[in-house]
């Protein structure tokens, strides 16, 4: 028995030094790259009716469609993890029923006609998915600002430090599973993870 327990004890010895040259580096890389990370919000904000709102701050009336579909992404991913009271879009919508010069009215002006004590705005500034040919994606792009107003101030709460905007930059890689992918479906897919990486500024959550 004893003579059994060194044999098993020098086998594990010459498997360890062994690992090196069978890419032990490249094992333990992916060990510890396979550990969780904690990611921290950007910023918490207060637990008072929101209002997300999204337009390109050039063209309001552009990319409607888009602006709307990103705004039920980041409304998705703010409910899930309970940042704050969302305002219903029902109510944006109604707004914009009655008030044909809702385009130029401020940030502050639209929260307070809807109720909201803080509105998260974004300027969807550019969604873009270039094709090899037609409905054949070979890239895309959405660019897009944030930042998170107090109505009743008008002041900018996130960004802080005299940063105007935190800018949201997301671009696909060119790949033959991006190229078998309907453009429209490509499109979806942008504008969900822009949704989810601003929301994630505003709630802690965990990168696998």
């Amino acid at each position: 028995m004893h003579a059994r327990r060194i044999l098993a004890n020098i086998v594990c010895l010459v498997a360890l030094a062994a690992v090196p040259m069978l890419g032990g580096c490249n094992i333990f890389g992916w060990a510890m790259s396979a550990v969780p990370e904690h990611v921290k919000a950007q910023h918490v904000p207060p637990t008072t009716p929101m209002l997300v709102l999204v337009e390109n701050r050039v063209n309001p009336g552009s990319m409607v469609a888009e602006s709307d579909e990103l705004t039920g992404f980041i409304m998705d991913e703010l409910a899930t993890y309970k940042v704050a009271p969302l305002i219903e879009l029902k109510k944006l919508y109604e707004l914009r029923d009655r008030e044909a010069g809702i385009d130029k009215m401020t940030i502050t002006q639209i929260g307070k006609a809807v109720g909201a004590q803080q509105v998260l705005y974004v300027d969807l500034q550019r969604l873009n998915v270039g094709e090899t040919e037609p409905g054949i994606p070979a890239h895309g792009r959405v660019d897009a600002t944030v930042h998170l107003v107090d109505v009743k101030t008008g002041k900018t709460m996130f960004p802080t430090m005299g940063q105007a905007d935190w800018p949201i930059n997301l671009e696909t890689a060119i790949s033959d599973s991006i190229q078998r992918t309907n453009a429209g479906a490509l499109r979806e897919a942008m504008l969900r993870k822009a949704g989810t990486a601003i929301g994630q500024l505003f709630h802690d959550y965990t990168v696998m």
